[in-house]
């Protein structure tokens, strides 16, 4: 699952997508009022006016003290001041540039679009809400990447660890279907332990196909690993 969110504060005035809804990768699910950052842009954008035309008379003039150095009709020492400007005038150019790239960016940012295709499982805004993201990122939407394939997370405790291995089958029920058996395999063993007051276990994670859509995010799964099989064993009545 991803969570989907905006790295701008302002007010919602749109949202395009809702709940179960099945999105593909860069369709547009929400617009943040993108007034504040038109202004920024805009002033960044004079200031860079400002900037280019301060930089080209720096350069005229630096062009002009050169030749009039040439001639010895004024000091060298005009000559490095009248450089030092061009280098000035240089650096805010370059500073005004990179100010009207970051304004274009956040406003880009007020268009909130899917990051992967998906189904959005949670909604967590409404159209006329402000989100502030001054100190952190304000969550829009989740998007379940794909149904079809799931996962479980386990937590084995460390003296059943040593039993499994990446590629056992694992069998298990979930509350919705109590009667009905589903299958995965063990794909991923984290050496990373966990310790709670004292007990220490690993995570394990199970892979499976959900093709039919009847297991859902966050469900409670009943898990049975098999160990080991035998087959054509004779087995007699418990009386006998």
């Amino acid at each position: 699952m991803v969570n989907v969110g905006t790295q701008v504060s302002g007010k919602i005035t749109g949202i395009y997508a809702k709940l179960n809804d099945t999105v593909v990768k860069g369709q547009l699910l929400a617009e943040v009022d993108p007034a504040l950052p038109l202004e920024q842009l805009k002033q960044s954008k004079n200031n860079l006016e400002t900037a280019e035309l301060s930089y080209t008379l720096a350069q005229r003039d630096y062009d002009r003290t050169k030749t009039l150095v040439a001639k010895e009709y004024i000091a060298k020492v005009d000559l490095e001041r009248a450089l030092q400007s061009v280098v000035s005038s240089r650096v805010s150019l370059e500073s005004a540039k990179i100010a009207v790239k970051r304004d274009e960016i956040n406003l880009g940012f007020t268009k909130v679009t899917a990051p992967i295709d998906g189904i959005i499982i949670k909604q967590e805004v409404s159209s006329g809400q402000t989100l502030a993201a001054n100190f952190q990122t304000p969550n829009l939407f989740i998007i379940a990447k794909d149904m079809s394939v799931m996962k479980i997370d386990m937590n084995m405790p460390e003296s059943d660890i040593s039993k499994i291995h990446k590629g056992m089958p694992v069998n298990f029920t979930v509350d919705a279907f109590p009667e009905r058996t589903f299958t995965g395999i063990i794909d991923v063993i984290d050496l990373n332990p966990n310790n709670q007051s004292g007990v220490v276990t690993y995570n394990v994670v199970v892979k499976l196909e959900n093709k039919d859509r009847a297991l859902f995010p966050g469900m409670t799964a009943y898990i049975s690993i098999t160990l080991s099989e035998v087959t054509n064993v004779l087995r007699v009545p418990s009386s006998a």
